[in-house]
């Protein structure tokens, strides 16, 4: 089907041809990395029921990606795990649908990162550069230059038999979970400056192999990268099922993402050093039309060509080994910049043509929310596109608006706009009208739907000296409150009118948002005691006995390795009781 109607006969549209080959659909809550929005915690069989359903509202929204899974390649993280994937992917497949899955190549910032979007474990094996081969001496080589201990965990793109390690690793996850597209993360690294930074820091061997301290150089890091994708492309693409229904050139992206992946604020200078970048990796590498690079959200330059994404694919393009170029956009509503339940994030898409996949990060588990996003990645120009913006400084005030949450373009969000065409479409033509005013907020503030990754900065923030605005913060939680509870009041009255087939899941929301509504509350009550200097005592104990009730109510059947936003709810509650009960730290 070309539409989807909504209740005053309006349809989203998905007429014509796409603006982008590949369309995302995300399903987790803390960006690109981890913790699935579909966990209930009412075990495998209703958990997959509910995937399915949601495989098909991806297809009925021409999204033909799903961001499922990560970070790591160990397809055996919890029990079932591979058999209960390999089973969603064939069903995806059969729809036209890829699963993706994150991971790392090498670099491991799971290590060495300490940012509350790394409270987990990696899903996988994390390797260190040892020489020789496994069981040698720990050393460093290339690596984040923010963090020096980056630089042994499994950078070094010398030694071979560490990626041999590495690709057999990553060939098991692709026999027994078949993936349509793989997120290869290297060293977070970035912007230009800081990958260059690090290539400095490369060991003997490495500097042997390539001796030229230009990253952009064929023998220097762009030369050493080129290498690794290349074995990686030679390890997976072969890889097929016994009956040949899957085979991984045809079915399987390979997105490779760092060091480089760019910055929106790169200056033209420092955009076009990292675009020669990718065309010596792309020459080098050599055919590979599975092949993508990934980047950060980039907009304009102030020198021609403008379009700094389609530059980079029509360069691309012309070194003619087939390789495209993936935007991963943290515009907000991603839980990164902001956690806006519906986002305008994807009115930006006109950015980013050119790309072979658009990957709107947002908070995932909100169904209006893809449906905004499929529209624009379906159709860049669709009502309430972006302008393009006259320069680069206008284009990056552009971008501050949307991840701050500011720009609220009445085609979404206005009555009758695609907000509202996606609830009615969602929720029925009565209670589609309700969700819709209760996800938009008051225009200046929106609901809690998901407590991770909500809160989850709270917790360091409470206990650092630095931090000094209590007041303001405690006035700030107080008003989501009570936007919250309002949300929360009329889902409430959705559910008495939505049809049979959404109840289940707007029951799921009012109680997520329900529960956004306490820890708003007990959150400003906290910042209110850090103002006056007193009462930590009480609130700590009130968020220690929400931790409980949450522990005492959960249910038992979790999928998710980390228990999606029921354990991040509990985890998050139990570390604001502890950061009240400690005090200050310096850090």
């Amino acid at each position: 089907m070309d539409t989807m109607h909504r209740s005053d006969g309006g349809a989203l549209d998905f007429l014509g041809e796409p603006s982008f080959r590949f369309r995302v659909a995300d399903w987790l809550l803390n960006v690109e990395i981890n913790r699935w929005a579909y966990e209930r915690g009412d075990g495998e069989e209703a958990t997959l029921a509910r995937m399915r359903r949601r495989i098909d509202l991806a297809e009925r929204l021409r999204l033909n990606v799903i961001w499922f899974d990560g970070f790591g390649w160990d397809p055996h993280r919890t029990p079932g795990y591979a058999q209960m994937v390999l089973g969603l992917a064939r069903y995806a497949r059969e729809r036209g649908i890829r699963l993706a899955h994150t991971g790392y190549g090498g670099g491991y910032g799971f290590a060495y990162q300490g940012s509350a979007l790394y409270s987990a474990r990696y899903m996988g094996r994390s390797f260190e550069n040892r020489r020789p081969w496994p069981d040698g001496a720990v050393y460093d080589c290339i690596g984040e230059p923010s963090y020096p201990t980056s630089r042994h965990h499994g950078t070094c793109l010398s030694n071979l038999p560490m990626q041999d390690a590495k690709l057999a690793e990553m060939a098991q996850f692709m026999r027994e979970c078949e993936p349509g597209m793989l997120y290869i993360h290297d060293i977070d690294a970035g912007r230009w400056a800081s990958a260059q930074r690090g290539w400095l820091q490369r060991c003997d061997e490495c500097r042997r192999l390539w001796p030229s301290d230009d990253a952009a150089a064929p023998d220097g890091m762009a030369g050493a990268y080129a290498a690794w994708f290349r074995r990686l492309v030679d390890a997976i693409s072969p890889i097929r099922s016994d009956d040949g229904s899957y085979q991984a050139e045809r079915d399987c992206e390979l997105a490779f993402v760092g060091p480089l992946y760019t910055a929106a604020s790169d200056t033209d200078e420092e955009w076009e050093a990292s675009c020669h970048y990718f065309e010596t990796i792309s020459r080098l590498l050599g055919p590979a039309p599975n092949v993508q690079f990934g980047i950060r959200e980039q907009m304009l330059s102030d020198r021609k060509p403008r379009m700094r994404v389609a530059e980079l694919a029509e360069r691309l393009d012309a070194v003619g080994n087939g390789h495209g170029v993936m935007v991963i956009a943290f515009c907000g509503g991603d839980g990164y910049y902001s956690d806006q339940p519906v986002s305008p994030a994807a009115t930006l898409n006109r950015y980013f043509l050119g790309a072979r996949t658009i990957y709107s990060v947002h908070l995932g588990g909100v169904e209006p929310a893809q449906a905004v996003a499929a529209q624009y990645a379906w159709n860049a120009d669709a009502p309430g596109a972006a302008e393009i913006a006259g320069g680069r400084a206008e284009a990056l005030a552009q971008l501050a608006a949307s991840q701050s949450g500011v720009l609220r373009p009445p085609e979404v969000y206005g009555q009758g706009g695609l907000l509202e065409a996606a609830c009615g479409a969602l929720y029925g033509a009565e209670a589609g009208p309700l969700v819709a005013e209760a996800l938009r907020g008051d225009g200046a503030r929106w609901p809690v739907v998901a407590i991770w990754p909500s809160f989850s900065r709270e917790v360091r923030a409470l206990s650092d000296g630095r931090v000094t605005d209590h007041a303001e913060r405690a006035e700030h939680w107080r008003a989501r409150g009570e936007v919250t509870l309002s949300a929360a009041r009329k889902i409430g009255d959705a559910l008495e009118l939505a049809s049979e087939t959404s109840r289940d899941d707007l029951r799921w929301l009012h109680e997520r948002v329900r529960l956004g509504s306490e820890f708003c509350d007990l959150l400003a009550r906290a910042w209110e005691s850090r103002a006056s200097g007193g009462g930590a005592d009480e609130v700590a104990d009130a968020w220690q006995a929400l931790a409980m009730r949450l522990r005492n109510e959960a249910p038992s059947g979790y999928v998710d390795p980390l228990g999606g936003d029921i354990t991040g709810a509990i985890e998050i509650a139990e570390g604001l009781a502890n950061a009240l009960r400690s005090g200050y730290s310096p850090s």
